[in-house]
């Protein structure tokens, strides 16, 4: 089974299909309703899930939209609050 991560580049390219360049440039209120809108899209027998969660051991990620994806229910809960993997492209220094 793969394992789904949000890296950068594909944070990035989300944000350029709803035409943003930076992501500093995304309100809060937008934030908000673009959440909201996950939520309400979230296909029955999935969850939404925090890819980083939100807190855990290691790190501690944020409940923002590219933070989040759908997952299986069961799988979801497997997962719990578990990070094992950062992403290569990312510069965590």
């Amino acid at each position: 089974m793969s394992k789904k991560i949000l890296t950068e580049e594909l944070i990035l390219k989300r944000l350029k299909k709803d035409n943003v360049t930076d992501p500093t440039e995304i309100s809060h209120e937008n934030r908000i309703l673009k959440i909201k809108e996950i939520y309400d899209n979230r296909p029955n027998g999935y969850e939404v899930d925090h890819i980083i969660p939100l807190c855990s051991k290691n790190v501690s990620g944020l409940h923002i939209p590219e933070n989040l994806q759908y997952l299986k229910a069961e799988i979801n809960r497997k997962k719990n609050n578990k990070f094992n993997e950062i992403p290569h492209n990312i510069n965590i220094t």
